[in-house]
């Protein structure tokens, strides 16, 4: 028997008809403060700030997440900000840890400021994965997309949490050096990934997809690299839509802001699918009538509706323009996929 076929009651994942579920991942935005002032954040630049809000997640709203949600189990506490500003970081990674709860950073992370013991908790509580934001090989380039960066301050800690990987032995966390590669600094491409292999990371390149900021000129690296150079070439090459895994986060690992609104996905900066979704609300709250609706829509089984905040996506568009709607057979594989411990090249 699948597990779409298998009910929620039964500790299942999702129900028969894919709408609702009992998922293992989830996402909780610890902080939405940055003290950086990047072109294209969807929160610093654009329409999210107000949306989303300032502000952190304090450690006893994730206690209390994680001990009313025993069947989480691995969580994304990045998204809208910095991590490292929340000072309460250390104890949640340690809650988290004692519980036998996987925590990622995956949705990035600058590391221009961050405490020593904050870097330590990232070893010592075993973070499965870190995303750190590098858009430049010199400060020079660094700045210009990273506004109010410090490309030293970034280098200095990443070496910091190597040497605590040395001193405990760990291979945790895995290190993801990002780079957006721009017109602006394409002409580094090559330098970062020497870089990354000297700093013991792994390189991600995340494509600009913003077509009227710093165009790439020069394709032709990038292409070497990675057989695309933007959404179109992605989908040429592939036969997918570029980042679509966002979306499945409906399902398998719904996001939750810092103060509780469940935004469901986390490329939402428009509407909320509850006030409050943390501690025991959580459960339920990421089954409501709202979000099944999104689910239906993303599906391709119910028309558009402006109070989904899909409707506001471009992704969603992409989905209605080349008629790629998501199956009950993606879905089902999407929530049987075991937890990853690399950075997927579909997530945001």
């Amino acid at each position: 028997m699948s597990e779409c076929s298998m009910s929620i009651d039964n500790k299942r994942k999702i129900s028969a008809d894919c709408l609702t579920v009992n998922p293992v991942e989830a996402r909780l935005d610890v902080s939405s403060l940055c003290q950086l002032n990047c072109v294209l954040c969807p929160v610093a630049q654009r329409k999210g700030r107000s949306f989303v809000g300032r502000g952190l997640l304090p450690v006893a709203d994730f206690i209390e997440f994680i001990d009313n949600n025993p069947t989480i189990k691995m969580i994304e506490i990045g998204n809208s900000g910095e991590v490292f500003l929340n000072p309460d970081l250390p104890a949640i990674l340690k809650y988290a840890n004692d519980k036998g709860v996987t925590i990622r950073i995956a949705e990035g992370a600058n590391l221009n400021d961050a405490a020593d013991e904050a870097l330590e908790a990232l070893v010592k509580y075993s973070v499965s994965l870190l995303r750190v934001s590098l858009d430049g090989a010199t400060q020079e380039t660094y700045q210009i997309y990273r506004v109010g960066g410090n490309l030293k301050k970034a280098l200095k800690n990443i070496q910091r949490i190597n040497d605590y990987k040395k001193r405990y032995r760990s291979k945790w966390p895995q290190l993801i050096l990002q780079f957006i590669p721009f017109g602006h600094n394409e002409h580094e491409i090559k330098k970062i990934a020497v870089m990354a292999r000297a700093l013991g990371m792994d390189i991600y390149f995340k494509l600009n997809v913003f077509e009227g900021y710093h165009p790439l000129r020069d394709h032709a690296v990038l292409t070497e690299i990675l057989g695309y150079s933007d959404k179109d070439s992605y989908l040429k090459k592939t036969g997918e839509l570029y980042m679509r895994d966002i979306c499945l986060q409906l399902w398998r690992a719904p996001q939750v802001n810092w103060d509780g609104r469940l935004l469901g996905c986390s490329a939402n900066s428009s509407v909320n699918y509850a006030e409050y979704a943390l501690g025991r609300a959580f459960a339920e709250q990421i089954n409501n009538d709202h979000i099944q609706y999104a689910r239906k829509m993303l599906m391709g089984i119910a028309p558009a509706r402006a109070d989904i905040p899909c409707v506001h996506c471009d992704s969603f568009a992409d989905y209605k323009k080349y008629n790629r709607w998501f199956t009950p057979a993606e879905i089902r594989e999407a929530m049987d996929r075991c937890p990853p411990q690399r950075l997927d090249n579909n997530e945001q």
